[in-house]
Parts: structure tokens; sequence; C-alpha cells
């Protein structure tokens, strides 16, 4: 189950909309005679207002360690590890663990735990951890979570912003993927979609069509509104597919929003 929004949301994206036959046959003649690409811009991702305290504990369960980080442990350590912290953080498994057990760990064990809780302690924005954590530390990270700092770093622009482009020929994607920042201005897509993230969130979440965000500016276009129209069906079979993959999100922006006015 991917998180919303990176490189493996992404992917999956794509291969779901090729799995899509009602979406292939209302795309099969797309961008025939025009650029049929997309260019999607979510605006103000915000890595610099959420902190660690908020990751998901699921992205950090003990469970989810790289395999080798067990490689140097003895067996019955691994096993106490695992037993004490198995529905816990792993930065917090360090204080759970019996003397003896903190003992036997070696010294590069030790290092790595008492940082991650120092990190976790301090508890910087997403983007301040990326800056604070060690070479070491990223690799002791589950690697779901080192695939989501390497792509804070690679993807997400200094103002908070990402990009990603996606690319319809004879009937199928056959191109979805998150942008680096000095690749946008480089791509000459069709159409560009763009909008605040909490904006795209609460459209992924919710039952409205593309065509309909699109009319209301919820999220805004550019391009050829009267392609958009004419294949008004593809485009909203292009967006009802968003709710074929199974999607996580990092941020809950409309999630708390929406608490917050109950």
């Amino acid at each position: 189950m991917p998180w919303f929004p990176t490189v493996e949301w992404y992917e999956e994206y794509r291969e779901t909309l090729n799995e899509n036959n009602r979406f292939r046959t209302l795309i099969r003649d797309w961008g025939e005679e025009f650029d049929g690409s997309f260019l999607f811009e979510i605006r103000d991702v915000p890595v610099d207002e959420y902190r660690l305290d908020e990751i998901p504990d699921e992205m950090l369960g003990v469970d989810r360690m790289p395999d080798e980080i067990w490689d140097d442990l003895p067996d019955a350590i691994e096993r106490e590890m695992k037993r004490e912290g198995i529905d816990k953080p792993i930065y917090k498994s360090f204080s759970l663990l019996d003397g003896s057990v903190r003992d036997a760990l070696s010294e590069d064990m030790r290092a790595l735990l008492e940082e991650s809780e120092a990190l976790f302690d301090a508890n910087p924005t997403y983007v301040e951890a990326v800056d604070e954590m060690s070479d070491d530390l990223r690799d002791f990270l589950p690697p779901h979570l080192e695939s989501l700092v390497h792509q804070l770093e690679r993807f997400v622009t200094e103002d908070g912003d990402a990009f990603a482009y996606l690319d319809v020929e004879d009937g199928r994607v056959v191109e979805a993927r998150a942008l680096e920042p000095d690749e946008v201005d480089g791509i000459d897509a069709g159409f560009h979609l763009r909008g605040d993230y909490e904006d795209w969130e609460q459209f992924m979440k919710s039952d409205e069509t593309v065509i309909g965000v699109v009319m209301d500016e919820v999220l805004k276009p550019e391009g050829q509104m009267l392609t958009l129209m004419e294949y008004a069906d593809a485009l909203n079979e292009m967006g009802e597919t968003r709710h074929d993959v199974e999607t996580r999100y990092i941020f809950d922006v409309a999630d708390e929003k929406s608490a917050a006015t109950v």
C-alpha cells in the first residue's frame, strides 16, 4: 500500500490505469493530434510543518527494520528486541530493553539506537530531520522510510512544491513519475494541473470528478480546455481509478482540518 505522494504511488497508479480496460478504451485516441501528457504540480507539501512525532508509527516498527540490521546480533537479542518493541516505533525500543540486553548490543547498534532516540526527542520538522541524520542512521531506517527521506531531498523544492509527469500514448500510460526540480522547466506537457497539497489530498479522498474539480478551479488547469471537455469521460475515469490504489497518506492535512471544524 503506497504512500501519497511518492514514487511508489505514481508507479502503482500507472499500473492500475493500464489494467483499467474502460479507461484504455476511452483514452485510445488521446494525444493523436495534440500533446496528451500531464504535468501535476502539488504546492505547499507540508514538510516544514510536520515533525517526526507525526510520522505514522507503522513506518517505524521494529519489524520494518532492514534485515542486515540483525546480522550481527545474537538470535536471543533479536528476539528480545522484537518481542519488547514489536508494536512500538524503533526509536523507543532501546529504552524498553533490559539492561543486560542493552549491554550485549554492539557499540555501533547502541550508537544508532541512541542517535535515533535523541533525534526523535528533539522532534525536528521533516526537512530539519533530513539534514540532521547521519549516513549510518539512514542505513538503519526501514527501506520505505529511507526511500521517503531520499525523496524529500530529491523531489521536493525548497518552497515545498512537488511535481509529477504522466504521459499517455496509444491508449496506455507509458510513463508516470516524480520529477526533480531541475527537470520541471524542461517538461513541455500538453496539460498542467496545479493545486495546494491540501486540495490534492481532499480530491484524492473524495468522490469528486476530475472535470468537477477543474471546473470549480479547486485544481487549476492550463492547456486546451475544449480538448479536456471532449475527453471528459476518459479524464473522469482516470480520476476515478485513484480509488483503486490502496493509498496511505504521509500527511493528513484534510482530515485534520475537518476534525478541527467539528
